[in-house]
C-alpha cells in the first residue's frame, strides 16, 4: 500500500502580514484535509504551506487537490494591499517536489492555473508569494483559466464577501483517471494534462446555522463566463468521481444534510474581477493553441 508522506512547510501558527500591514486572524485551515477513499489507489505528497495545502500525485506530477480557507476580513485587508505577481520566475520550483521546474508549462500552450488562487491570499506577502509555487498549478487551457474558472474563483470571493462573517472553505483539483494530453517536459518529467477540474466550496457561519455548500466541475477547455451556473454539482458527485471525502471534519449529520444538495449561492452572469475576453483574444499573435504547439510533445 502507498503511503502518504507529510512534509510540513512551516507550521500553522500566528501569521502577520509583511510590511506596513496588520495582523489578521487566520481560520484554522489544517482542518480542510481531504480523506480518500481508496490509499492504495494514490502516490502522494502532501504539502503544507502558509494559507494553502497542496496534495501532489507523483505518478501524473500534478496537484490533485489543493484546500485553503477564506474570510471576509482576509479578503478586505487583502483589499487594501497592491501585490505584484513575482517575475524571473513567474511560476517557481517547489523544493520538496524538484521535478516541476520554474514555469514547467511553458510553450504548451497551457496557462499555470492557480488551484488556489493568488488574489485570495493578498492579505499577507508570504501567502500571495507561496501561491505561485509550480505545486499549486495545473495546465490549463487558457481560456478555462482566463474566463469560467477566473470568474468561479471571483464568485467565491464574492460570496464571502457578502457575507456578515463566517469562513469559506475551498477545496480544487483534477477529476482523476481522464487525461486529455501530455507534456514531456524532460527526459524525467512527464505531466498529464487533466480533462476536468472541479472547485468545491463550503460556507460555515458564525454559528454554525447556515452551512452550505456547492460544488463545480469544468471541462478543460473554453468555458465562457455566462456558461458556468450550468457546470454546477453537489459536493457528493465530485467525492463520487474522486473518491475523496472533501469536508471531512464536519459531523456526520451536518454532512449528509448539505453535500447532498447544491446550496443557495447567487451566480451572476456579470464580469466580476474577470476581463471580459473572447477565447481567440487570449490565443492571440504569436501564442500557439495546444494542440498547435511545437515544444514539450512526447510524439
Amino acid at each position: 500500500m502507498n503511503q502518504i508522506r507529510i512534509i510540513v512547510y512551516v507550521a500553522w501558527l500566528c501569521i502577520f502580514i509583511k510590511g506596513n500591514s496588520q495582523p489578521v486572524n487566520l481560520p484554522d485551515a489544517s482542518v480542510v484535509y481531504p480523506r480518500v477513499g481508496n490509499t492504495s489507489y494514490y502516490d502522494w505528497i502532501i504539502l503544507k504551506n502558509p494559507a494553502y495545502t497542496s496534495c501532489i500525485d507523483t505518478r501524473i506530477n500534478l496537484p490533485v487537490w489543493v484546500s485553503h480557507v477564506i474570510t471576509k476580513e482576509m479578503l478586505e485587508f487583502g483589499d487594501t494591499i497592491k501585490r505584484k505577481r513575482p517575475k524571473n520566475p513567474g511560476y517557481s520550483k517547489d523544493i520538496r517536489y524538484k521535478l516541476l521546474k520554474n514555469n514547467a508549462f511553458s510553450s504548451s500552450g497551457y496557462d499555470h492555473g492557480h488551484l488556489a488562487p493568488a488574489a485570495d491570499f493578498k492579505w499577507d506577502a508570504e501567502a500571495f508569494l507561496t501561491s505561485f509555487l509550480m505545486t499549486n498549478m495545473a495546465p490549463q487551457h487558457g481560456c478555462l483559466n482566463q474566463k469560467g474558472w477566473c470568474h468561479i474563483e471571483a464568485h467565491c470571493r464574492k460570496w464571502i464577501k457578502d457575507e456578515a462573517g463566517g469562513i469559506l472553505y475551498i477545496v480544487s483539483g483534477i477529476i482523476p483517471g481522464t487525461y486529455i494530453d501530455t507534456l514531456c517536459i524532460n527526459k524525467k518529467l512527464t505531466v498529464f494534462v487533466p480533462e476536468q477540474f472541479f472547485k468545491a466550496v463550503l460556507y460555515l457561519d458564525n454559528q454554525g446555522n447556515g452551512s452550505k455548500a456547492i460544488g463545480f466541475i469544468v471541462d478543460n477547455k473554453d468555458l465562457p463566463i455566462a456558461d458556468i451556473g450550468n457546470n454546477t454539482v453537489t459536493i457528493d458527485r465530485i467525492e463520487e468521481l474522486t473518491s475523496l471525502e472533501l469536508f471531512s471534519f464536519l459531523s456526520d449529520d451536518v454532512e449528509e444534510e448539505i453535500e447532498s444538495v447544491s446550496g443557495d449561492f447567487e451566480i451572476v452572469p456579470t464580469f466580476l474581477e474577470c476581463p471580459d475576453k473572447n477565447c481567440s483574444s487570449v490565443y492571440s499573435g504569436s501564442r500557439k493553441l495546444p494542440e498547435e504547439r511545437t515544444k514539450l510533445r512526447c510524439d
